[in-house]
C-alpha cells in the first residue's frame, strides 16, 4: 500500500469531506479506496462512517471524535443537509438513511 496514497485519502477526509468511493478514487486519483479507508480506520484509528442512501449509493465521512486533528467534523444534520444538496434527496433524508 502506498503511503503517499493513504495520507491523500486521511487528508480528504479530515478536511470534512463527505464521499462515495467513486468521488474518493476520483478525488485522490487512486482506485483502492476500500482498502485505505480499512487501513485509517484500523491502524490509524479514524472513525469513518459509511451512510446507505436511498438511491443505493454508500457515502463515507469521518464522524466526531476525540481527534484534534479534524478541521471540519459534521453532525448528522449537517451530514444530511450536505447528502440532500449533492444528492438531490428530499427533507425525509434522515429516516431513510441507513446508518
Amino acid at each position: 500500500m502506498n503511503d503517499e496514497n493513504i495520507r491523500k485519502v486521511e487528508q480528504i477526509f479530515l478536511n470534512g469531506n463527505c464521499l462515495s468511493i467513486k468521488e474518493l478514487n476520483q478525488f485522490a486519483g487512486i482506485n483502492n479506496s476500500r482498502e485505505i479507508i480499512s487501513i485509517l480506520r484500523n491502524e490509524k484509528g479514524l472513525r469513518i462512517d459509511n451512510w446507505k442512501l436511498p438511491n443505493g449509493c454508500k457515502v463515507y465521512s469521518i464522524i466526531a471524535s476525540e481527534n484534534k486533528l479534524v478541521r471540519n467534523v459534521k453532525s448528522m444534520k449537517d451530514l444530511c443537509n450536505e447528502f440532500r444538496e449533492k444528492f438531490g434527496l428530499t427533507l425525509d433524508v434522515e429516516e431513510k438513511i441507513q446508518v
